[in-house]
């Protein structure tokens, strides 16, 4: 039972969302603007800001302007680093763990909630500093086994992808990072809107940019928050994108109606035969039957409780009800085999956790949260992204009434050769040869004409030879 996939929790809580920014400066009152700006569209219950450059007083004055009441901070040195942590007392709570010039880490809870570790990421961009990081974040890791999320600038990119520019040192910079995160066993999680979080320059020559800020988590806290998103907010008063983060998705795209999906658990169900024969129309026609089944299938899914919910009477009873809780399991096993598709993990292996990862990361991969349109705005509201895709079908196979009754251009065709004739002559000859044969046969219309998947090769020989002008003999071995 260690492998088993951990319950959610259902409750009322509001949920909760993070702003992770590099400000590359909170000093001027034109930032204090952009962020209060940014907090009232976004709404969210934490904040880290990273590379504030100033001390802790002026930190502490934030909090009423944005209208946040908890803060812990890094202080910055001199004019360098600072890392600001704001959040909304409230709604959850936080607790410091530990902290340093390039990182700070803190405790989120929640009444009812598992508690889980933050840390904000201000990477130094030189290596060495660099290096020390990741071996405090390595060591961090070996001793505490909670769901764990790291956001910020790592100051390294991980894909070509992520920089206009690359070069012998970022390739080797990278492959260094990716080592990293292999050996942390660390998720990377899907983000949308902008590829690039960092800019600088204006002209071409001069102009760099680059997927400098990301959000990595540990494996049991993608398990625990599945449908988790990150958003690439506009770049204002600095050069780095904010991060908005919500570990509970983003609302409304997915509410939208999914695809029905056929779940290889049901195979197990001792009565899913005689329910499909049951339901089964054999008088409709096989889209409606099928569509009609599979609604009820849905239902019947709901009521059975083959939805794989993980139901924990069924652990508390794990001695008394073994056969029924291994039954449980397969399903489950399968339930989500399915759903990973990885191939490379036998089909009796009990990894469910595996399996379940590996289809919370697919499905973080196929997640469309939003939608541009044809000024280049995002759309996220759902309504307004069904109105977007069905004008877009209707555009695109609608009638061109502005060409209807204009005469074709005749010379754009080629014309027909004389060898049609030819051909067609052919063919009514080859018919009538079959026909003549049909005869000889004795075949006609009260004896069964024998049904070939393939002509007979012979006759197949006979009329690409006509086609080619090439002799051949009529006899035809049936």
């Amino acid at each position: 039972m260690e492998d088993r996939i951990p319950m959610t929790i259902q409750t009322n809580l509001t949920p909760i969302s993070f702003l992770i920014w590099n400000t590359q400066g909170a000093g001027n009152q034109a930032f204090v603007s952009a962020l209060k700006e940014v907090v009232r569209c976004n709404k969210p219950t934490v904040i880290a800001l990273m590379e504030t450059h100033m001390d802790g007083e002026y930190a502490e004055s934030l909090l009423p302007k944005i209208g946040f009441n908890g803060h812990l901070r890094v202080d910055a040195e001199g004019f360098s680093g600072g890392i600001w942590l704001y959040w909304k007392r409230e709604i959850i709570n936080v607790g410091p763990i530990n902290k340093s010039t390039q990182y700070l880490t803190v405790e989120i809870s929640r009444n009812c909630e598992e508690p889980w570790f933050f840390t904000a990421i201000y990477a130094n961009a030189r290596s060495a500093k660099k290096n020390e990081l990741w071996q405090f974040l390595k060591d961090f890791a070996q001793t505490h086994n909670k769901p764990w999320m790291l956001s910020g600038d790592f100051n390294d990119t991980r894909f070509g992808w992520e920089r206009n520019v690359y070069s012998a040192e970022t390739s080797r910079r990278t492959s260094l990072f990716n080592a990293w995160v292999g050996e942390m066993e660390l998720i990377e999680l899907e983000f949308s809107d902008p590829s690039h979080t960092w800019a600088r320059g204006v002209a071409e020559e001069s102009r760099k940019s680059a997927r400098l800020d990301s959000t990595l988590c540990n494996s049991d806290w993608g398990l625990r928050f599945s449908d988790a998103t990150v958003k690439h907010l506009p770049a204002i008063q600095s050069d780095h994108c904010p991060l908005l983060i919500s570990p509970n998705g983003f609302s409304p795209l997915n509410v939208l109606n999914k695809p029905f999906r056929f779940q290889a658990a049901w195979l197990t169900h001792e009565k899913f035969q005689e329910f499909v024969h049951s339901k089964w129309s054999n008088d409709k026609p096989l889209t409606e039957a099928l569509s009609s089944l599979s609604n009820d299938l849905q239902i019947w899914n709901k009521e059975k409780s083959l939805a794989i919910n993980y139901n924990i009477s069924l652990i508390k009873l794990e001695g008394k009800l073994r056969h029924e809780l291994d039954e449980t399991l397969f399903q489950e096993e399968l339930l989500w085999y399915q759903r990973a598709r990885v191939d490379w993990i036998k089909d009796g292996d009990r990894n469910t956790s595996f399996f379940h990862l590996s289809t919370i990361i697919k499905s973080w991969k196929n997640k469309i949260v939003a939608l541009k349109d044809d000024q280049g705005t995002w759309i996220t509201n759902s309504s307004d992204v069904k109105e977007h895709i069905m004008k877009y079908f209707q555009a695109l196979y609608q009638e061109d009434k502005d060409q209807h009754g204009e005469r074709l251009p005749m010379h754009c065709f080629p014309q027909l050769l004389d060898r049609w004739d030819v051909i067609i002559t052919h063919c009514y000859r080859e018919a009538n040869f079959a026909a003549d044969w049909c005869a000889n046969k004795g075949i006609n219309q009260a004896t069964p004409i024998q049904v070939f998947d393939s002509p007979p090769s012979d006759l197949v020989y006979i009329i690409n030879a006509d086609a080619l002008g090439i002799a051949w003999s009529r006899g035809i071995a049936m």
